[in-house]
């Protein structure tokens, strides 16, 4: 019968299998498999996502006192009270009560901290604080899981969720010193290609290097994600990233960038992200306008004015065709196209340059 509670189980049947296991603790209350039946029953509401039953059934084991709620065989006694604790933690979680969570988790860590649970229960607390808006808390839980359990696969986790909070508050300068804090161990090469949230880091650390206008790192960074991740979703941002870190370098890697920006849009295309592959035309216009290849890059910026929803970034791509035909001496196309920024784009900064560009032609 237990074993058949087990198929149950694992078949999502957990109505029958609690079923089951209840008849068996009321018809075999001395028998040896006991606590296993209570354990797994304690484990159904888990997996039914009922989460304020989770905290009801966990509490018979968070206790520790084993006289009361012996292990199970196949799980160690020293092992049962931080799982059915942790449990409770993301019972809470999933309740969206972060107080408690970030109160439960200090007393897991104090009590566990040898417990490789520890570091998944970092990682809550770093996204309670985050929840909590309280990002200097957050990166300070997530560098604890970082140092302290750096083998964990919850560490590539933590690095990631810790780049992006700092991403979201604006704070490249903070995501770029975080990666020179990072434990050796998360920059092994073998281990990146392993970890998906890794891999994922070191293209928001790209991101931080360009916001600070470290173009040579950002170059360097965006590649290593785009040689470890070529399928990931992230990539066509990274090409373009990557092409536009070698441009601000200096014309002389305008070439590269400029293959590298092709690239972004044949992958965006690849990936249906057509808002990608837009922008990375606007990006490949104003390379082939740095190298005075006007025909090609007006070519680029009305496939994007064709192709953009982006308001803002229209007037500016209207704006630049218009320079590009001013200097290929159309002097009343580029009229046609800063007027368009004039009368459709009141509230762009660019309204003014068009009117004098516009006076001046």
């Amino acid at each position: 019968l237990y074993r058949l509670a087990c198929i149950d189980f694992q078949k999502k049947n957990y109505t029958r299998c609690e079923l089951t296991l209840q008849n068996l603790l009321k018809d075999f209350p001395d028998h040896p498999l006991r606590t296993d039946w209570l354990y797994l029953i304690a484990t159904i509401p888990v997996y039914e996502r009922d989460w304020n039953r989770t905290i009801k059934e966990e509490g018979r084991f968070a206790s520790g006192r084993h006289g009361v709620a012996p292990a199970p065989r196949s799980i160690p006694q020293e092992q049962l009270a931080p799982e059915a604790q942790f449990r409770v933690i993301w019972a809470y979680m999933a309740l969206g009560d972060y107080h408690e969570v970030i109160r439960l988790t200090d007393k897991f860590f104090h009590k566990y901290h040898k417990n490789p649970l520890s570091g998944y229960a970092l990682l809550l607390q770093g996204v309670a604080y985050d929840q909590l808006a309280n990002t200097d808390k957050a990166i300070d839980a997530y560098q604890t899981l970082v140092d302290l359990y750096p083998q964990s696969p919850a560490a590539g986790k933590a690095v990631y969720l810790m780049t992006l909070s700092l991403h979201k508050a604006n704070e490249p300068t903070r995501i770029v010193s975080a990666l020179n804090h990072l434990n050796e161990n998360l920059q092994r090469q073998e281990e990146i290609k392993s970890d998906e949230w890794r891999k994922n880091t070191l293209f928001w650390i790209a991101e931080g290097y360009y916001s600070i206008q470290d173009y040579k790192h950002a170059v360097e960074t965006y590649r290593r994600f785009v040689e470890l991740a070529p399928d990931h979703p992230m990539t066509p941002y990274a090409l373009e990233g990557l092409a536009a870190s070698l441009a601000a370098e200096g014309i002389e890697k305008d070439d590269k960038a400029k293959i590298y920006m092709q690239q972004a849009i044949q992958r965006a295309q690849e990936l249906n992200l057509s808002a990608v592959a837009s922008d990375a035309k606007l990006q490949l216009g104003k390379i082939l306008f740095n190298e005075k290849d006007y025909d090609g890059a007006l070519t680029q910026f009305d496939a994007y004015i064709q192709e953009s929803t982006t308001s803002v970034r229209v007037a500016e791509a209207l704006y630049s065709a218009g320079v590009t035909l001013y200097n290929q001496q159309y002097y009343q196309e580029a009229i046609k196209r800063w007027k368009r920024v004039i009368d459709g784009y009141r509230f762009s900064p660019l309204r003014a340059q068009a009117y004098l560009k516009t006076g001046q032609t």
